[in-house]
């Protein structure tokens, strides 16, 4: 979210927003490319990455509210950037 942010506004605008689902779009254009050649059947691994997505959106949506951080805490600002470490290394493995 930090990198996403190129004014350093403090928050994300639309055109933002774009090249960051641009770059989360060649990713996911990347992951399937390696689908395709491990041979993964299409509407199986189509299917189960929707269903885990969701599922994993909705759970993070539903732990994000029920967290009360003030905005200042260093947990705050440090969090978006360990959770998409996080995500990064379990691509890797």
């Amino acid at each position: 979210p930090v990198e996403a942010d190129l004014d350093e506004s403090g928050e994300i605008s639309i055109i933002e927003a774009l090249l960051l689902g641009a770059a989360l779009a060649l990713d996911s254009l990347g992951a399937g490319f390696g689908a395709a050649l491990a041979d993964y059947q299409l509407v199986i691994t189509s299917g189960l990455v929707g269903l885990l997505t969701l599922a994993t959106l909705s759970i993070g949506l539903r732990a994000g509210q029920m967290v009360e951080l003030p905005s200042n805490s260093l947990w705050a600002k440090l969090a978006p950037g360990v959770l998409l470490v996080l995500l990064g290394t379990s691509k890797l493995i």
